[in-house]
């Protein structure tokens, strides 16, 4: 749940005083007895009226959400609990836990034409707790980037270049060690080429030929055309999957779970071919709220909205009806950084 309140309070930080004050007054829409905090009873009354006690049944959730446990919600635990609501209450199919920021699904049910998937917790995918018709899944991170489409505008030249510039970097010393050991991890029996099917093995085994999901990497990385990678040539893919795809641009840090993305990088770099693609523009969660970079573009939604705003056939939430309007309002806040590339926090 900390994650998720980190999501919605960075959504929450980048609107306007105006739309922070109507997101208020939603939050005092389910006050009824105006104590500034929303009672079981209340939370109780307010899913009951708008339908979502047929969604959520989990009878710890109000518990979960209480981050304090002081038996009522504050102003930014409601938070918490729209952004759960608003982007869809995912559950894992074999335990029942409510799913966030990394997590396993179905691809032939997420690219299908019913309007629910089926999702697995870390555990329960290891596990035989489930059971389902399809074999293949996929963790969200690289179900989002096989969806953006074919990452096929790098230009290697450049890339190539940026990565010696990366590994003699003096101010990074560990990136030389990390990339020797990955060449070694890779070119057995002390090899100094690395073959396209040893390659290709590790692509498979890792997932990023779902990632970069180009069927001719291995033959523009290979830059003197003899059949096989050699360091320098290894190292431009050790610099691709290690800047452009699950680090936070502005602090560097592994993106594990929830993050955020540029969705005008990620629409421009798989549908322009004609420009250089430079990769995702992806923030982790404290840098995005506290608006500690400097980018180009200003539309941002985190990771797990983008990958269900590829979803044709989203589920529709249950009819609202006495909090109708000030429900609206709240979409309208955290929605009014999230408009770009027809995706939106709904």
């Amino acid at each position: 749940m900390e994650e998720l309140r980190q999501v919605a309070l960075a959504y929450y930080d980048n609107c306007n005083p105006d739309l922070r004050g109507r997101a208020w007054e939603f939050f005092q829409s389910m006050d009824a007895d105006g104590d500034q905090r929303i009672s079981q009873r209340e939370f109780k009354e307010f899913l009951r009226q708008s339908g979502y006690d047929t969604i959520i049944t989990d009878p710890d959730f109000f518990a979960k959400l209480d981050r304090n446990g002081d038996r009522g919600l504050d102003f930014q635990e409601v938070l918490t609990f729209y952004y759960i609501i608003k982007t869809g209450y995912i559950f894992c199919r074999g335990c029942g836990i409510y799913l966030s920021g990394f997590y396993f699904t179905c691809f032939e049910c997420f690219r299908g034409s019913h309007p629910f998937t089926f999702d697995l917790c870390h555990d329960c995918h290891r596990s035989p707790r489930f059971t389902h018709h399809h074999p293949l899944f996929l963790d969200n991170r690289i179900l989002l980037y096989y969806k953006r489409g074919p990452d096929n505008n790098m230009a290697m030249g450049d890339l190539y270049e940026a990565a010696i510039a990366y590994y003699n970097n003096p101010a990074t010393p560990e990136v030389r060690s990390c990339a020797v050991s990955f060449f070694r991890s890779l070119a057995t029996n002390g090899a100094c080429q690395i073959s396209y099917v040893v390659f290709n093995e590790f692509l498979q085994q890792t997932g990023y030929n779902w990632i970069i999901n180009d069927p001719k990497l291995f033959e523009k990385l290979d830059r003197n055309c003899d059949g096989s990678l050699d360091f320098w040539e290894l190292l431009t893919f050790y610099y691709i999957i290690n800047t452009r795809y699950f680090h936070c641009r502005q602090c560097r840090g592994y993106l594990s779970g929830l993050y955020f993305t540029c969705v005008d990088c990620f629409e421009e770099g798989a549908h322009h071919s004609h420009r250089y693609d430079p990769g995702t523009y992806n923030l982790c969660l404290a840098c995005y709220r506290y608006r500690v970079f400097s980018h180009h573009h200003s539309n941002f939604l985190d990771n797990h909205i983008l990958l269900r705003s590829k979803r044709y056939h989203p589920h529709a939430a249950p009819h609202l009806n006495k909090w109708q309007s000030y429900f609206d309002l709240l979409d309208v806040a955290i929605n009014a950084v999230a408009l770009a590339a027809n995706c939106s926090i709904m």
